[in-house]
């Protein structure tokens, strides 16, 4: 077994890189809420094939969580991420039933 903790439960990890919001509104007559939007690097090994041999690289991408909140406390969101940015952050996503992800096993 490796060093790192077991934990039970959906994790993101990664650099917070910036933090952005919205507030709530209509698109097309269909309502949306108000959400705050936390930008994180993600650092991914990736192994490929070429010509039967294995080459693993490192690669960092781009994702977006999207966290609901209100008009009213968009503000505070904000402030209280942008405090977070720059560095490393580990979040527990709580996905109500019937969620769907696209997920790639970590070996």
């Amino acid at each position: 077994m490796s060093d790192k903790k077991q934990r039970d439960g959906l994790y993101i990890s990664g650099i917070l890189q910036g933090v952005d919001f919205a507030k709530s509104g209509k698109f097309e007559g269909t309502p949306y809420p108000a959400k705050v939007m936390l930008n994180f690097s993600v650092q991914e090994i990736v192994k490929k094939e070429i010509n039967g041999t294995f080459i693993t690289s490192q690669s960092m991408r781009s994702q977006i969580i999207k966290i609901d909140t209100s008009d009213d406390n968009i503000a505070l969101e904000v402030e209280k991420y942008n405090k977070l940015v720059g560095s490393y952050q580990e979040l527990k996503l709580l996905a109500t039933q019937g969620t769907s992800f696209k997920v790639s096993i970590v070996d």
